[in-house]
């Protein structure tokens, strides 16, 4: 019932309250005054105390709710929300974690996302600088016709092939035959046929680009009376973990031969030369005309993968110098921002590099390593928030 106020106590308004209401129906005189009990006296100061008691409940229970102003009940919001308390965490910062998860709700409005800031930031928060259309910088103007693997809208989907390069591509401009495995290890094998479109490398903007398959070899089970080429691959009707190459051109024999099971054994099939050459699964191989050079571990895939920058969805979030630099407080804002932009929008935390009273610059920034476009694009004017 005590507090650090200038105002009466909560109990004594009750009191006075219900002692007028009451006028002279009944003498409430203090015992304390007059030396007698006084029963009427004492049941207005119970309920008035009860009364009391009852609100400071239900404003204490609104202070829970609140993770500004949440104490007893903290951890449980912080359970609620899904928010970690680190180990350097104080009361009032944990209450900001957990303040900045209840504004995700309103989404990306500007309103709600500086208010995110602030609670995460505190004073060390400055601007939250969006950039401006005219401002931004759009890699190529449209869809680039030599980095783009997308299917016609109105073609049924189909399944997406994803592999690995096995070998190294340095050779550009002519086309090369190059091994590939499964990116997915425990997947059945992964086939590039004759005409596919595959992205190759696109986890490098600067080597990415579109190629079309126009040859692919794999292992084959053997049949009879075939034709086998040099290097062809060949497996044995009854699997035994082997794959086999062909080192002498001709044709296969009406039955199967015997195949060994030691590598670098060679067998007679037909008037064709085979060796056991390895453990399956076997090396597969495509061929293609390539721009770029591409290193081993590359992706390439058949699935939509536009390729078009565009810094029209970049703000900067301007903070103090500390704040720039801080491995937490960066982890904390980058957290809000991508919950809170849903991934569509990209941000930089920054740190102004000229100050005045009601606003200043950041930057330079430069884009010259990037295929965004070879032109700085120099600084940017903020201003101040309140």
């Amino acid at each position: 019932m005590l507090e650090l106020s200038g105002r009466d106590p909560p109990g004594q308004a009750f009191y006075q309250s219900m002692i007028d209401a009451y006028g002279k129906a009944f003498d409430f005189t203090p015992e304390s005054v007059s030396g007698i009990p006084n029963h009427a006296e004492a049941s207005v100061y119970a309920k008035a105390m009860a009364l009391a008691r009852a609100g400071n409940a239900l404003v204490r229970a609104g202070n829970q709710y609140n993770p500004s102003t949440a104490w007893d009940l903290l951890l449980l919001q912080a359970e609620d929300w899904s928010v970690i308390p680190a180990a350097n965490d104080t009361i009032p910062s944990l209450q900001a974690k957990i303040a900045a998860k209840q504004l995700l709700a309103q989404g990306a409005r500007f309103t709600a996302v500086v208010a995110g800031l602030r609670a995460i930031l505190g004073a060390s928060f400055i601007a939250y600088r969006p950039i401006a259309t005219p401002e931004a910088t759009v890699f190529p103007q449209w869809y680039s016709p030599t980095a783009v693997s997308k299917a016609h809208p109105t073609l049924p989907l189909q399944l997406t092939k994803s592999v690995v390069l096995v070998d190294p591509i340095g050779v550009i401009g002519s086309p090369i035959a190059v091994t590939y495995a499964n990116l997915d290890p425990y997947a059945g094998e992964v086939d590039l046929g004759v005409n596919d479109v595959v992205m190759v490398q696109p986890e490098n903007t600067a080597l990415a680009e579109r190629v079309t398959v126009t040859a692919s070899t794999k292992a084959l089970p053997w049949t009879a009376s075939t034709v086998y080429s040099v290097g062809a691959l060949v497996l044995p009707l009854t699997a035994n973990g082997l794959y086999y190459k062909v080192t002498t051109a001709g044709t296969s024999g009406a039955a199967a031969p015997t195949f060994p099971t030691t590598i670098g054994t060679p067998v007679i099939d037909g008037t064709a030369v085979l060796e056991c050459y390895g453990a399956t699964p076997a090396p597969r191989t495509f061929t293609a005309s390539f721009s770029n050079s591409h290193d081993v571990g590359a992706t390439v895939t058949t699935m939509s993968w536009p390729f078009w920058w565009s810094t029209q969805h970049f703000v900067f979030i301007v903070v103090g110098a500390t704040a720039s630099i801080d491995a937490e407080t960066r982890r904390q804002v980058n957290e809000f921002m991508a919950k809170t932009t849903r991934g569509v929008g990209q941000w930089a935390i920054v740190r102004p590099s000229t100050t005045t009273p009601t606003g200043g610059t950041i930057g330079p920034f430069t884009l010259t390593s990037s295929r965004i476009g070879a032109v700085p694009l120099g600084t940017f004017a903020y201003v101040n928030l309140p």
